[in-house]
């Protein structure tokens, strides 16, 4: 296969060229996620990346050297780097008229962790014998397909407007994700992020709290679910989610309201009494802080995201 064999290939690059003007890292509009741009070769030099990242080429060639290992990717083919780590990059082919251009999108392990624990119930990876620690590598390289070059894409397309950045990106970055998880060594990626960062008892207390959240439910409630004391899983979960047990709650639940309002209709007063809220009033003050208004101007501004049929991308999912 080539390149010119995905449909619209070069939209992609297209696009991500117009978005990178600056020589070397370039933000984007996502947080954790970096674009690259190099009008000439770049001589061996080091970089590092935070968390588990996905690391593309479209335009040019890279090679990357990891714990003595030697890998090279090019637009047929993706990197995936398990964990945070330092590395020694080389850029080999790029020109003034045809900059390399390269993306790292960081993947927090909890999302996949998430991710499976959807697919298959809470147990780790999907795989009747699973990888034994020695076959789980720092990094691996792949080749690139079309449905997850598609989704790139489509993840891409829709951080250009704020409206689909907010409500779009959640669901495209989801089935990027899973195309990773699917495709190819994806199971490596699984086995690192339970052995690298998640928990069983992490895993039952966000089971827990997304069956739970319409109820009025304790850290005590969450801790005993996942056989945990509430400050022994305060750290775990911290540590792997990026937030606490009680931020994450409120998190799901305005998510979940936010759903109720856009997708099924429900008034503000149904959507804080079926999310657990205590009251419509607090509801509205949480809702303003989280999304930047209150519930009804909010649903205003949405409007045309039910008129399109893709209110479902408002569900949480990291």
């Amino acid at each position: 296969m080539s390149i010119l064999e995905i449909p619209n290939a070069h939209a992609l690059t297209t696009l991500v060229e117009r978005m990178v003007r600056n020589q070397g890292p370039n933000e984007t509009p996502w947080p954790g996620l970096t674009a690259y741009r190099f009008d000439e070769p770049c001589p061996p030099h080091w970089d590092q990346v935070g968390s588990m990242s996905l690391c593309l080429v479209l335009r040019g060639r890279k090679r990357v050297v990891i714990n003595g290992r030697e890998l090279f990717y090019d637009p047929l083919h993706y990197l995936v780097m398990t964990r945070a780590m330092k590395l020694e990059a080389e850029i080999l082919e790029a020109r003034p008229d045809a900059p390399f251009l390269s993306l790292v999108l960081q993947i927090p392990p909890v999302v996949i962790a998430e991710m499976l624990g959807e697919m298959r119930g809470s147990e780790p990876p999907p795989s009747n014998r699973p990888l034994p620690p020695s076959a789980i590598t720092d990094a691996y390289v792949a080749i690139m397909s079309e449905d997850l070059h598609q989704a790139v894409q489509r993840f891409m397309v829709s951080l250009l407007k704020p409206d689909e950045r907010r409500v779009i990106a959640p669901l495209a970055l989801r089935e990027l994700i899973y195309r990773l998880i699917m495709h190819g060594q994806g199971q490596r990626m699984a086995e690192a992020a339970f052995s690298e960062r998640c928990t069983r008892r992490v895993m039952a207390a966000l089971n827990f709290i997304r069956s739970e959240y319409e109820r009025q439910i304790s850290i005590e409630d969450i801790a005993a679910a996942a056989n945990a004391s509430p400050s022994s899983l305060a750290h775990s979960f911290k540590e792997v989610v990026g937030v606490s047990p009680h931020h994450y709650l409120k998190k799901l639940r305005l998510e979940k309201a936010r759903l109720l309002m856009l997708r099924d209709g429900h008034s503000v007063n149904d959507a804080a009494q079926l999310t657990g809220h205590v009251s419509a009033p607090h509801f509205r003050r949480e809702f303003k802080k989280y999304f930047g208004e209150p519930p009804a101007a909010y649903m205003q501004s949405m409007k045309y995201v039910a008129q399109l049929g893709l209110a479902d991308a408002t569900s949480p999912k990291h």
